[in-house]
């Protein structure tokens, strides 16, 4: 049975917004691996002092912009209504995501971000620290998200996991148990406690 939800945020509970090749070429770093803030921790001194103000920077832009993804006004009353805990696991900045949370009316407790003093996605620790919180076991809880670290967290803590299409089909080997192509689609999985379409059954746009 699944008791609870962890949502990551941009590009999940909100519309995509942060363009991170334009951060990534504002800063002056290449595309590919490894994950911005991974190279943004090889920095030293004012280096970093300035890719950490332009990453902030359009987080915050993000915050000022994000509308609420598809389906997320009737999944978070389906939430309301069964009383299920919630919360969100990203690598934002937590008073931004906080802020992107209370402007969108969506309540989330607790709201992990990259300053919260626990390892980032894909690192399962985040998942635990929140099933630890609740007081629920990681079966007993489902992670969603649009990104594999999202996915991978998940798995690698024990939670369900459902992986948010966005119009890019999962690949072949990804672990997640369904594919869903908006955020009302997890009403029926929730109702039914894992009843919803595994993610290899569901047919690819």
């Amino acid at each position: 049975m699944i008791r609870g939800v962890i949502f990551d945020l941009d590009g999940t509970l909100t519309r995509p917004v942060l363009d991170f090749i334009a951060i990534r070429q504002e800063i002056g770093f290449p595309l590919g691996p490894p994950h911005l803030l991974a190279r943004i921790e090889t920095l030293c001194g004012v280096e970093q002092e300035r890719a950490w103000a332009i990453l902030c920077r359009h987080e915050e832009r993000a915050c000022q912009i994000a509308e609420l993804n598809e389906g997320g006004a009737a999944l978070f009353a389906y939430l309301e209504q069964e009383r299920m805990p919630r919360a969100v696991v990203t690598r934002n900045a937590s008073a931004n995501a906080r802020r992107t949370l209370e402007r969108l009316g969506l309540r989330c407790d607790p709201v992990i971000g990259r300053d919260s003093g626990l390892p980032v996605k894909p690192s399962p620790e985040p998942v635990l620290h929140i099933c630890r919180h609740w007081a629920l076991k990681p079966a007993e809880v489902l992670m969603v998200g649009d990104y594999q670290d999202d996915v991978f967290a998940g798995r690698a803590a024990g939670a369900k996991c459902a992986y948010l299409q966005n119009g890019k089909p999962a690949a072949p080997d990804l672990p997640a148990d369904y594919c869903i192509s908006r955020l009302d689609e997890l009403i029926e999985i929730l109702s039914a406690s894992g009843g919803g379409m595994p993610c290899s059954r569901r047919k690819k746009k």
